[in-house]
């Protein structure tokens, strides 16, 4: 028989145990899935439930693509992650932000297409990120997003971190005309206090519409120190192996900047590349088409493209602490006081239009007698964005710009038949494919063959 005072301190053992595991501080979310296979199934309500618990959300819509259109923006209270799987797009129909995530809390968007969010009067048209929040995006697109009045047409960043991986920004947009002197802007992105991440990532047709705001693309700064003043707060932007192009400041007369990007403290760009941006205006004083560095920590600028601004490509409009300018193709700089230090090269680089040229976002390729090919002695970053290794070939020199130049010619071999097929009636061939130009000639004369 067992001791009595010994059942009791089990008992009571046994108690604590079982008590311990249920006031753990590591919360168990419910998670969920959107929809049971049938497109008609995945709506806004199954969102809504998918979302209440937090933890990891995915989709069965079936193997199309699918819209889930919301009436309401979604606020993301529980650390939460989200899987598209590359076949879900969440729309604000030009009505509502999409999401708006609380303070501290992380949050990881993967494989989703957010697009037509819109805010008046707020700022972040798709995703208003919250102090102390993490928000996570990879192969994702942002698509027409919008603020009136407000800033980061598809993200805004409030004392928060932003990491993008893989992901494109097309046609986002912030009209702050009605806001007047000292307007922020960020057509796709206002970073204000916090720190943001860019890689692999491309950044196409976005704008601002204002008569003195910046930041086509991007702005990284504020103006919390008072009418014109940055704040002592570090405002964080590094960007690699990325594409800007055609991001504009729209209906500027008053002599803004950054056709692309306007960083106003911490920047750091590497291996990117920069084409057809347009500041708005054409006149010396620090405007520029692609960027416009003014006050701040200070800017590092190295392996990157600038070029076929509107304007100067390039440009430092204010004091900054500290800059480095290193291999850098800027086809249009400013003469001191307001150039991006001493460019490598000031030529065409020779691009191609903006498009799929493999990897998982468009780039705009080098073509093969680009001045910007294999003249860097060393490799900041091993791939390019596409994912294809640097240097190519190996062993040699990399190319300037978020593009590496493949040039890796292709074979063709006869694998049976005769090894002359001038006039041979069958015969097999195999082909090699190699680098970014594919070009094969055949010469079979008068067999049957007529191409490779």
């Amino acid at each position: 028989m067992k001791n009595k005072k010994s059942s009791t301190i089990s008992i009571f053992v046994l108690t604590i145990v079982i008590f311990s595991l249920f006031a753990s501080p590591t919360e168990i979310y419910a998670a969920g899935t959107v929809g049971n296979g049938d497109p008609g199934s995945c709506t806004e309500a199954a969102l809504d439930t998918a979302l209440s618990g937090g933890g990891t959300v995915d989709f069965n819509c079936g193997g199309s693509p699918v819209t889930i259109t919301l009436t309401s923006t979604k606020t993301i209270a529980n650390n939460t992650q989200i899987n598209g799987g590359g076949l879900v797009t969440i729309s604000g129909n030009d009505i509502v932000r999409l999401f708006s995530v609380d303070p501290s809390i992380d949050f990881i968007i993967s494989g989703l297409t957010l697009s037509h969010g819109y805010v008046s009067g707020g700022n972040g048209g798709a995703i208003n990120i919250n102090n102390g929040a993490t928000v996570t995006i990879s192969n994702s697109t942002f698509d027409t997003n919008n603020t009136l009045n407000g800033y980061g047409g598809a993200i805004y960043v409030d004392t928060a971190t932003l990491n993008i991986t893989n992901s494109t920004f097309v046609n986002n947009g912030a009209d702050v005309a009605a806001i007047g002197d000292y307007a922020l802007g960020g057509g796709a992105i206002q970073n204000n206090d916090g720190t943001v991440t860019i890689s692999g990532s491309t950044f196409s047709g976005n704008f601002v519409d204002s008569y003195t705001a910046d930041g086509g693309a991007i702005y990284n700064g504020d103006l919390d120190g008072g009418p014109g003043i940055p704040d002592s707060n570090a405002d964080t932007l590094s960007i690699t192996n990325s594409t800007f192009y055609n991001n504009q400041l729209r209906n500027d007369t008053g002599g803004s900047a950054g056709g692309a990007i306007r960083s106003g403290s911490s920047l750091t760009i590497i291996h990117s590349t920069f084409s057809n941006n347009d500041s708005g205006i054409a006149s010396d004083g620090g405007e520029a088409g692609a960027l416009t560095i003014t006050d701040g920590d200070g800017a590092i600028l190295k392996y990157n493209i600038f070029a076929n601004s509107s304007a100067a490509d390039c440009a430092i409009r204010s004091s900054v602490i500290s800059f480095t300018s290193v291999g850098n193709l800027i086809m249009n700089n400013y003469a001191d006081p307001y150039g991006c230090g001493t460019p490598l090269l000031t030529s065409d680089p020779q691009l191609g239009v903006l498009q799929d040229n493999g990897g998982p976002t468009h780039t705009m390729a080098l073509g093969p007698s680009s001045p910007a090919v294999d003249v860097l002695a060393t490799c900041e970053i091993s791939v390019d964005q596409r994912g294809v290794v640097r240097p190519q070939p190996t062993g040699g020199n990399c190319d300037i710009g978020a593009y590496e130049l493949d040039t890796t010619s292709p074979t063709v071999s006869i694998t049976s038949g005769p090894s002359d097929p001038t006039n041979a009636t069958s015969a097999s061939f195999t082909f090699t494919p190699g680098g970014d130009y594919v070009s094969v000639e055949c010469k079979l004369d008068a067999s049957p063959f007529s191409a490779c």
